[in-house]
């Protein structure tokens, strides 16, 4: 008995077998996907410029440059902190190279010295300002100002120091005036020690501290410049209390009760309409 043949296969069976077996084993032989993660490199990160979100350095350097403020010491430490933290003291080293074919690096110069620009006074810029100079020229021009004649400079500070009075100033900004000497000559590499400053501390002070002078060098231990700072401040401070007058607790009265308003007259009761009086009435 013959068998009934087998029908043919539908048109494209042995091609999609075919590419069925092709993909079983690209799946077997593949590596695994941890393998396949762990080859890939890692992310880099995208890197921040300070000199695009930071426009106004102003609170970040809270001080002007001035020549006759005596705080090139404090304005230049707040500047290598700030360029510090924007990764950007690489401008303003001994060494600093200029890199005009770097567009990044030309775009943070520029925003560099347009910084210092906006913290120091109209005096020092137009003694410093040059065209095409780089952030390394004007930091060394800056410092050049400020520390060149190194000798003379300190001669001229030595009677500033002790000829410097307090007058009607307030203590501590008498103090900061000393500290602000005294931190120049530092940078001259003169140095002042705090027995010194605290002389000359007393010698300026007003008659409104002059209890306090006479005790403070006799105090042993000897005290630093803060601790008298801090000591003139709190006895400017007691005294300032003590010449005030006192102020007397009054409680406040209160208003007087305004009288309340007579009573009104008894309202008469409403009248029928129509209803007359009688002639005999004597009400």
């Amino acid at each position: 008995m013959a068998h009934p043949s087998t029908p043919p296969p539908p048109p494209g069976y042995f091609e999609r077998r075919a590419a069925i077996v092709t993909v079983k084993v690209a799946v077997a032989t593949a590596p695994s996907t941890s393998t396949s993660t762990l080859a890939l490199p890692p992310p880099i990160a995208p890197s921040i410029s300070f000199t695009d979100a930071i426009s106004d350095i102003s609170p970040y350097i809270p001080v002007t440059l001035d020549l006759a403020a005596h705080n090139y010491y404090h304005w230049r430490h707040l500047f290598d902190v700030h360029l510090g933290r924007c990764n950007l003291r690489s401008h303003v080293t001994d060494d600093a190279r200029a890199q005009p074919h770097d567009l990044q690096w030309v775009k943070n110069d520029l925003a560099i010295i347009q910084w210092i620009y906006m913290r120091v006074s109209t005096e020092i810029f137009n003694l410093v300002h040059r065209d095409g100079a780089s952030v390394a020229d004007l930091w060394a021009a800056l410092r050049q100002l400020f520390q060149d004649n190194i000798d003379p400079r300190a001669n001229n500070l030595h009677p500033e120091l002790r000829n410097t009075m307090q007058g009607d100033a307030p203590v501590g900004i008498y103090c900061q005036r000393l500290k602000a000497i005294a931190d120049e000559f530092h940078e001259l590499d003169d140095q002042i020690d705090d027995r010194q400053l605290i002389n000359a501390l007393l010698v300026g002070l007003s008659e409104r501290f002059e209890k306090q002078a006479s005790f403070i060098p006799m105090m042993r231990p000897r005290p630093s410049f803060a601790d008298v700072r801090s000591m003139l401040q709190w006895a400017d401070h007691a005294q300032t209390n003590k010449d005030s007058p006192p102020q007397v607790f009054t409680p406040a009265s209160r208003p007087p009760t305004p009288p309340s308003p007579p009573p009104s007259p008894p309202m008469a009761p409403p009248q029928p309409s129509g209803w007359r009086p009688s002639p005999n009435y004597r009400g």
